[in-house]
């Protein structure tokens, strides 16, 4: 077992990894081989921010094991990649995906590391023929190559901002039918749920809109909100990089309790 220092708070918790899983997990790990609930998700339900992430805190109210499955800085590909981990949610009882961005996923216009879906790993043919003037090899990450291109051509950057958007539903509907029953999903974010696609310095998770989501009803048992509004005028302007607080897993904790009991 690992442990990590995370983040100017110096919290120190352990590291875990499941079965065959190369992802590495916030501990402490859960023994699986009773009823358990799975909770997916990126980097705030890892929680590498705060004492008590909403997996640890729901845990305690259903008084049954709940296993933090977050991945800091992943997408849905994390999760379709990882068959180990995919065939231990089919031993759950409930799972929870929290709802991830469309930017961190691979897609018919460049590739994203298969465990770490915020690194940029290449550009294919499509996104070169889109943007014919950019060097690709300049960008390392997914979110700085976004912003360069939305800051090229506007127009252009739409053309692969929908393109994300629809790969994200089809991969989210198949990440939904590889569980053994219909999951919990979950928006964890400062910003409500809206009809229109958000940029790239709002508040994550990036692109995802009310159709997006309303486009798996079928695949959802239900789906839970938990909004922490910050005050931006208190805040630098890459807030939306920050992660939210504890007061806002605690309230996470007692709307999935409430959803799951």
């Amino acid at each position: 077992m690992t442990y990590a220092r995370m983040g100017q708070r110096s919290l120190d918790f352990s590291l875990c990894q499941y079965g065959m899983s190369r992802n590495l997990f916030r501990g402490p790990k859960k023994q699986l081989n009773k009823p358990f609930i799975a909770c997916i998700g990126s980097t705030d339900t890892f929680g590498q921010t705060v004492p008590a992430p909403f997996p640890i805190l729901l845990e305690r109210q259903l008084k049954r094991p709940v296993a933090n499955f977050g991945i800091v800085n992943a997408g849905v590909d994390a999760f379709l990649k990882d068959p180990c981990l995919l065939e231990l949610c089919k031993n759950s009882q409930q799972t929870v995906i929290q709802i991830m961005g469309a930017q961190s996923l691979s897609n018919d216009y460049y590739a994203v590391h298969p465990r770490r879906n915020d690194r940029f790993i290449r550009a294919h043919d499509k996104l070169r023929e889109l943007y014919p003037t950019v060097d690709f090899t300049e960008f390392h990450f997914t979110r700085h190559l976004l912003s360069h291109l939305e800051a090229t051509d506007k127009d252009r950057f739409d053309i692969l901002r929908k393109h994300l958007r629809r790969t994200w539903r089809r991969k989210m509907k198949l990440l939904c039918d590889a569980l053994p029953h219909k999951p919990y999903f979950l928006w964890l974010s400062s910003r409500e749920i809206s009809e229109k696609e958000n940029g790239l310095l709002e508040a994550d998770p990036n692109f995802i809109t009310r159709r997006d989501i309303a486009s798996l009803t079928k695949q959802s048992a239900g789906i839970i909100q938990t909004i922490h509004k910050h005050n931006l005028k208190q805040l630098p302007r890459f807030v939306v990089l920050q992660e939210l607080d504890q007061s806002t897993h605690d309230i996470c904790a007692d709307q999935l309790f409430q959803a799951l009991k």
